[in-house]
């Protein structure tokens, strides 16, 4: 019954499955009406200590050119979380009338560290990853980098049998 338009969702310690229905491939749109990133959080899927998994949805960040900011992200990790996708197709929209991006700093995936790594300049990073992302037969296309690191930290990406399509950098 077409797209559903949802807010930005925090998960925090928790391991969350959202999977379509036999049959279904459901379209999730977030779409930020607010510069505020109190009011309207940077990320649509922020995941702290925890465990995403999504299976056969089709995700959608809308990012009005009249919401001056940037630092957008469809999926954002903090420290050391697991995200998989399975028959997902992911979608930015992100263009500016030239074709190219509008805002800056976007992304489909953010890995950051937790606010309370002991980040020490010159040290090398920790074996570690901030985040391991593994995606199977999916689709990403937009006006975004595939993946921002933060930290300079490692971060495990697999991904089996994908396209991505994209102005911007892997």
């Amino acid at each position: 019954k077409g797209p559903r338009e949802d807010r930005p969702m925090q998960i925090s310690n928790l391991n969350v499955t959202i999977r379509a229905g036999e049959g279904y491939q459901p379209t999730v749109v977030f779409r930020p009406a607010d510069a505020d990133p109190v009011k309207c959080p940077r990320s649509m899927f922020s995941l702290t200590g925890g465990q995403l998994t999504l299976t056969g949805v089709a995700m959608e960040l809308h990012i009005p050119r009249e919401v001056p900011a940037d630092n957008w992200s469809l999926v954002e990790t903090w420290g050391g979380e697991m995200v998989r996708l399975e028959r997902c197709s992911l979608t930015m929209r992100n263009t500016s009338d030239q074709g190219s991006t509008y805002h800056q700093d976007v992304a489909f995936f953010r890995a950051r560290s937790t606010p309370d790594a002991d980040a020490v300049i010159g040290v090398l990073p920790t074996a570690t990853p901030l985040a391991t992302i593994e995606l199977s037969d999916c689709i990403a296309r937009g006006e975004a980098d595939f993946l921002r690191i933060e930290d300079m930290q490692p971060v495990h990406l697999t991904w089996d049998n994908g396209l991505l399509v994209t102005t911007e950098r892997l």
